[in-house]
């Protein structure tokens, strides 16, 4: 066929199957050779999204269902990586010899958006979505075009298909050279739009389900970690715990390149780095600037809301940055940030801090997931405080027993400079003030001072007081009603802690 006549009905079929994927239910009124009813498409369908695997299997298994159902010779699966460029994440098919195609092969392939034919699907000409493209002999320098005409025999046909996620593009599915029943190379026959269409469709929605479990997945992994860590065991966690959660902060699944976190110092109320991620190499220079900007954004919060910079490069971001600060950001390939605020029981504690590689959008997806992870995020970053001043307590309060308990004298005992540092510890120590009541190597009564000055209360009744028994069970009620304790168990307090 003249490759004038072939390119126009790649291009009508662009055109058919551009209609389908906007509209899921035209698939149901178009008839197909194949697939000429809607249980085909059903089953198919249930087929793919049933698939449980690791990411990469279920993409292949999808491409083979689409080397399958679209009868073509090869079909290839990209997405877009956090520098916003598509790179081949998995390929499937059979060379001119018949012999399968592995991912090793060409792994350097990868498109700007809008670059040659397969990096067009990705390019919006409006909105958030691209568009699929069939055109390929449009295509005079079209990348790649020796290494997959040698590999494959010769390029006949070919159709690109977006993969759209709630908001954008995150992806293309391209497909080449229709075969026929004995899996030769059909000159004649063109894909077919419905399809095609169909199968761009359900691989979208299997990938964004990935991403969605993914999602689901860390919440849920911080939400046992919050719950199931005890305070007095935290550090022997803690390394582990960050390296998971930041493993994923930077991984695969998700656009951010660098990841910081913040925590603000209880007694300078400065903010101080905790953790620093990233992707790639930055450098110390960078890190340094990234670190500052992170901490000048954070300063600034002052409620509930995130600060967020969609492109540093932006006109109307000009007063902002200097162009030393924009040196860092192209250095480190950086375009857009924000800042997550952490607050605990109303109070902000924290943020977090994540660069991306592109220009980002925030959507309401996007920010009702960060909002979420920060909030359980701050449990984290709370205990943690909690667990340092635990630890802080515990050293005064063992160096005081060890001087003091000698001392016959009580006055003597609490005017000692360690107990006056414990009750400057403020509310954050009553939690660890109430347990220590129980423990026999101090005399609890020696407690009820420090408690009555943090708290400013005195739970016990007249006639209880100089009965050391009565005095404990009345401050241990006391912190129960209060929620400092339940039972036996030590409860989160009521303070930054």
């Amino acid at each position: 066929m003249p490759e004038s006549l072939q390119g126009e009905k790649c291009d009508d079929t662009a055109t058919k199957a551009n209609q389908f994927l906007n509209t899921r239910n035209d698939l149901i009124s178009y008839q197909t050779k194949r697939l000429d009813n809607l249980s085909d498409f059903e089953q198919l369908e249930q087929a793919l999204m049933n698939f449980t695997s690791n990411k990469k299997d279920t993409v292949k298994y999808i491409l083979k269902k689409v080397c399958e159902e679209a009868k073509c010779q090869v079909a290839a699966i990209f997405l877009i990586s956090k520098d916003d460029v598509l790179e081949r994440f998995a390929i499937q098919g059979k060379d001119v010899n018949g012999e399968p195609i592995d991912d090793t092969w060409l792994q350097e392939e990868r498109y700007a958006k809008g670059e040659s034919f397969t990096g067009s699907a990705a390019n919006p000409s409006d909105g958030s979505y691209g568009k699929v493209t069939g055109e390929l002999f449009q295509y005079e320098n079209l990348k790649y075009r020796q290494e997959y005409s040698d590999k494959l025999g010769k390029l006949i046909s070919a159709i690109a298909l977006p993969l759209n996620g709630r908001n954008k593009t995150y992806g293309v599915l391209r497909i080449i050279n229709k075969v026929d029943d004995q899996g030769n190379i059909d000159d004649l026959a063109s894909f077919d739009p419905c399809t095609v269409a169909f199968l761009a469709g359900v691989a979208s929605a299997k990938l964004s389900n990935i991403h969605r479990d993914s999602e689901i997945n860390i919440l849920n992994y911080l939400t046992y970690l919050a719950d199931i860590i005890p305070v007095d065991s935290f550090d022997k966690y803690q390394e582990r715990m960050y390296d998971e959660i930041f493993k994923y902060l930077v991984g695969n699944e998700t656009p951010y390149k660098v990841a910081i976190l913040y925590r603000k110092n209880l007694s300078s109320e400065v903010m101080e780095v905790l953790r620093f991620s990233e992707v790639s190499g930055v450098s110390n220079s960078c890190r340094v600037y990234l670190e500052e900007v992170g901490k000048e954004f954070a300063e600034k919060i002052s409620s509930n809301t995130c600060q967020f910079i969609e492109g540093v490069h932006e006109e109307k971001n000009n007063n902002r940055f200097i162009q030393t600060d924009l040196k860092h950001f192209e250095d480190s390939k950086l375009e857009a940030f924000g800042v997550f605020p952490l607050f605990f029981e109303g109070k902000f504690i924290g943020a977090i801090a994540l660069f991306f590689g592109y220009k980002f959008k925030l959507f309401d997806n996007n920010l009702s997931f960060l909002q979420s992870f920060s909030s359980l995020l701050a449990i984290l970053v709370n205990k943690q405080t909690r667990a340092e001043r635990l630890r802080e307590f515990e050293s005064l309060a063992e160096d005081w027993i060890n001087e003091t308990s000698h001392l016959s004298s009580t006055h003597e005992a609490i005017i000692h400079p360690n107990y006056q540092r414990i009750i400057g510890m403020g509310q954050d120590v009553i939690p660890f003030l109430l347990k220590n009541l129980k423990e026999p190597k101090s005399l609890p009564s020696r407690w009820f001072w420090a408690l009555k000055a943090i708290s400013g209360e005195d739970p016990v009744p007249k006639d209880s007081r100089g009965k050391s028994k009565q005095m404990i069970d009345a401050w241990l009620h006391w912190g129960i009603r209060k929620g400092y304790i339940k039972g036996d168990i030590l409860m989160n307090t009521k303070s930054s802690i």
